[in-house]
């Protein structure tokens, strides 16, 4: 699913330099229960990504566009509350 997504916005939004997705546990509400993660190589390409995905309709499921703290993400620490 990552080279999907990095191949299909890299071009629209910056390049996408990295991408996690992560499935929670059972005990997370359904629409906290996947959470992808795309790095940019720029903060603007974040920024117009954000803006282009936030309240978009995909796999069932409207999708919610944060901004996630860098030391969070580079320790793998993908469920921590935002």
């Amino acid at each position: 699913m990552c080279k999907v997504l990095r191949k299909n916005y890299s071009g629209k939004y910056g390049k996408v330099v990295s991408c996690v997705i992560k499935e929670a546990a059972k005990d997370v509400p359904d629409k906290e229960s996947v959470r992808i993660f795309l790095e940019f190589d720029s903060v603007q390409g974040g920024q117009f990504a954000k803006a282009k995905f936030t309240n978009r309709y995909f796999g069932g499921r409207y999708v919610n566009c944060l901004f996630y703290e860098p030391t969070l993400y580079k320790a793998g620490q993908y469920f921590e509350k935002l």
